[in-house]
């Protein structure tokens, strides 16, 4: 950015050392069963995920010239879900 002559810099945003990607730990554990000669097909589907280091805009003062930083939640909790399928074909 220049003004008048004189070629000046500024910053866009806060940067913070700490900042890291989010981490995601998944698990999913699926069973299928089938009865009948494929008549009768049962999936169950259980998933779990815990993600950690959440990427967040915290708000911070507005004398430091800025609105927000992004800063890393430790933990944002615990995903889990059951899925059941239950396929039948009639004859």
């Amino acid at each position: 950015m220049a003004y008048g002559s004189l070629i000046s810099l500024y910053h866009i945003r806060l940067s913070k050392n700490t900042f890291r990607w989010e981490n995601v730990k998944k698990s999913d554990l699926a069973v299928e069963l089938s009865f009948l000669k494929n008549r009768i097909l049962l999936v169950a589907d259980y998933y779990r995920s815990i993600p950690d280091n959440y990427p967040v805009g915290s708000a911070i003062p507005s004398q430091t010239g800025f609105s927000s930083i992004t800063a890393n939640f430790l933990s944002v909790g615990l995903n889990r879900d059951f899925e059941f399928n239950l396929n039948i074909t009639n004859v």
